[in-house]
């Protein structure tokens, strides 16, 4: 089960006793208060992990369009990354004297 199906499971988990309590008109017990708020720090933990797992694919894209690789090891042990010996960045101008750089090898 993925985070997003954990998290969807967590809440109707805690909606169900919220919702039968209700019905019965009475208050959450004990038991099912603190198996309710067990159940939100969860769904507060899934939300982090989600959250990271978010901003790393962004990140990811971000250097992907950079030109970067998609992975760092291909096992030659030049692993071609905006560190690799092989690669150099020079200054060049384009079109109206517009600047940027450029990578070779």
């Amino acid at each position: 089960m993925d985070l997003l199906q954990q998290r969807t499971a967590t809440l109707r988990s805690a909606s169900a006793l919220i919702d039968n309590a209700k019905a019965a008109g009475r208050d959450l017990t004990d038991s099912e208060q603190t198996n309710v708020e067990e159940m939100f720090q969860h769904v507060e933990h899934l939300d982090e992990k989600l959250d990271r797992v978010e901003k790393s694919a962004e990140l990811m894209r971000k250097i992907a369009g950079l030109g970067g690789p998609t992975s760092y090891s291909d096992g030659d042990g030049d692993d071609g990354g905006i560190c690799s010996p092989r690669t150099r960045r020079t200054a060049w101008s384009g079109p109206s004297g517009a600047k940027g750089a450029s990578a070779s090898t």
